[in-house]
């Protein structure tokens, strides 16, 4: 793959690198299939490598070729700059000079034009006068915004101009506006009060936890919260700070256990983090991937678990490894299953004596992680039901990388998919509310009903797997190709995306390219009050003629564009599709094969809203 088919046929003159850990202890043989480096550090590559040259088991001309190619890229984008090979000072070379006014502009425009309104009902959106005079903001993510996925995806946002949708839609709407902001679920909790809390070794009557500090001297802390607010954050430094005792809860129920830090230390080797209940670790901090997304009001990295629990007495271990570098924040919270339902109910009695309401939900996206469902995390689907049936004005945003299920769905008056917006969301966010900026965004993905209607359900042997093995069985028939061969409606069809303008299109023509291929022209008329955007779409059916055990879809999406059109204003668009995308691979002769014979074009807002429809002779 790396040899023949990456720098032979496809002519590329980089070099490649691993994804982090991915070569194998024994992967010294990748360096002759073509791998150049691997990362973060010495899996193959190290000692095992270097000892196989000098045992010539591996020519030492593959390591020179690999060093040389990355030296060769390297030096093609200036980053070889200063090197002193004489063994002198290198000398840096100044770093650009950034723009961030610029590139806050053009982040703000991406999130923006990528927001997807899904459902509008009776216009609900953009927000009214009236609706701004009396509105409330539901959900965690409308007070924190959700900047980006984890792991490699994560983006932190600038602490100095990072504003969150909630801010942003106050001060846009202006001081005639009216919003309240209730949480209807509270991610950041309380701090566990030292009333239900016990020391280990405490004298009768004493409240709070045992700490032992990593100088082994001890203190008895009324609660664990030693934050920069409260100026009594613990110096940066080596060990592990711990807190040993009991709690006592109340009733039976889900408890929300939080452990709240910044500047934690750990590693390779360190002991771990987090908070164990009866010597079981329910709280588990730290980690490659960086933790949850969501900050706390205060800006702490808010590590969560929802645990089941009896009343009474029960042991509890919190520790925290400081870093050497940063001062270590750390705060034990909770919420108890009383607390939950009051910020709920208080929610839901706010939405109903509101004009309007816009309640956000979220799910935190991250590599390194499955997804158990498609549902919403938590108690959201419920309370976004709860809220929208107490208030029919209800505006759902959501913040997901990705389909989640709906089942509020016909209570919800709008919906609108802001995904992980990016460092300026907030403000995004706020334009699409308010009409500053129309929707134009359109769906990458279907999103389904439910979980019974994806491709995995009832196939164990795609997904979670079969004795550690998945195989995926549904071919070319991936997407929205195989709601489409299943006859199964789903929620939002790929391709869907509504504006607060209207597009009619008219005069479909398709003919013959020279290339072999075709030219689909039709004219977009936006026939609204808006001006906006809409993104058409090209698709082709299967051929007339398909050769005997060769699959076509239903339909494939061969040619799309975005046009900006002013109200009233139209376009004529042409669109062409390659002979390439009229093909199919011959597995016999081992090359792409132009599907010859009838051939329908269909041309629309959607892979399941299609307004024009031609067809087309195609030559083999």
């Amino acid at each position: 793959t790396l040899s023949e088919v990456l720098r032979g046929q496809w002519g590329f003159d980089g070099w490649v690198m691993t994804d982090w850990f991915a070569n194998h202890p024994s992967g010294i043989y990748a360096l002759q299939a073509g791998l150049d480096m691997e990362m973060p550090g010495a899996v193959a590559f190290g000692e095992s490598l270097r000892q196989a040259v000098l045992d010539g088991v591996i020519p030492e001309s593959l390591v020179d070729q690999a060093v040389r190619r990355i030296l060769t890229q390297m030096d093609r984008f200036g980053l070889l700059e200063g090197a002193s090979p004489e063994g002198g000072t290198p000398t840096v070379p100044p770093r650009p000079t950034i723009d961030v006014e610029a590139d806050a502009a053009v982040t703000r425009e991406v999130a923006t034009a990528g927001a997807v309104l899904m459902k509008n009902d009776g216009k609900t959106l953009p927000l009214k006068a009236d609706d701004l005079r009396s509105l409330v903001v539901v959900g965690p993510t409308a007070r924190s915004l959700l900047v980006g996925g984890g792991g490699s995806a994560r983006v932190i946002g600038f602490t100095d101009r990072e504003i969150s949708p909630l801010d942003a839609l106050t001060e846009l709407a202006g001081p005639k506006a009216n919003i309240t902001y209730v949480p209807g679920i509270d991610l950041d909790g309380v701090p566990v009060p030292a009333s239900v809390l016990t020391p280990d070794g405490g004298a009768p009557g004493d409240q709070g936890l045992l700490r032992t500090n990593p100088d082994g001297t001890t203190t008895i802390d009324p609660e664990v919260n030693f934050t920069d607010s409260l100026g009594n954050a613990f110096p940066p430094g080596s060990g592990a700070y711990t807190w040993s005792g009991t709690i006592i809860l109340p009733t039976d129920g889900d408890y929300e256990i939080k452990f709240q830090t910044a500047g934690l230390g750990g590693g390779f080797g360190a002991p771990p983090s987090g908070v164990w209940i009866d010597n079981v670790r329910v709280v588990a901090a730290g980690g490659f991937f960086g933790g949850p997304l969501i900050p706390t009001a205060d800006g702490l990295t808010n590590y969560s678990s929802l645990v089941t629990l009896t009343a009474g007495e029960h042991t509890i271990t919190v520790t925290g490894v400081r870093s050497t570098t940063q001062p270590l924040q750390i705060r034990l919270a909770w919420v108890t299953p009383e607390y939950r339902q009051e910020t709920f109910d208080a929610a839901v009695t706010a939405a109903a004596e509101a004009r309007a309401v816009i309640v956000f939900g979220y799910n935190e996206g991250s590599e390194g992680v499955d997804r158990p469902s498609i549902a919403l995390p938590g108690n959201q689907d419920e309370l976004i039901q709860a809220v929208a049936g107490a208030n029919p004005r209800s505006i759902v945003v959501l913040n997901t990388g990705d389909p989640v299920s709906m089942p509020w769905i016909d209570s919800a008056a709008a919906v609108l998919e802001m995904w992980y917006p990016g460092q300026e969301g907030g403000w995004a966010t706020a334009d699409l509310l308010l009409g500053n900026a129309n929707p134009g965004g359109k769906l990458p993905v279907t999103f389904p009903v439910s979980d019974d209607d994806t491709q995995v359900a009832g196939h164990p042997e795609m997904y979670p797997g079969v004795d550690n093995e998945e195989y995926y069985s549904e071919g070319l028939f991936a997407g929205y190709r195989w709601y489409d061969v299943q006859n199964i409606e789903p929620l939002f069809p790929f391709g869907h995306g509504l504006s607060y303008t209207k597009f009619d299109y008219s005069k479909l023509n398709v003919s013959p390219a020279t290339d072999g291929g075709l030219e689909v022209t039709f004219r977009v008329h936006n026939v609204g009050n808006y001006d906006g955007d809409e993104v058409a779409q090209v698709y082709i059916g299967p051929s007339s003629q398909i050769p005997a055990g060769v699959q076509m879809a239903e339909k494939v999406l061969v040619a799309f564009k975005r046009i900006s059109l002013k109200n009233g204003e139209w376009q004529d668009v042409t669109l062409h599709v390659s002979s390439r995308q009229l093909s199919y691979w011959s597995a016999e002769s081992d090359e792409w094969v132009v599907a010859g014979g009838s051939r329908e074009i269909f041309v629309g807002s959607s892979s399941r809203d299609l307004r024009l429809q031609g067809t087309i002779e195609v030559e083999n």
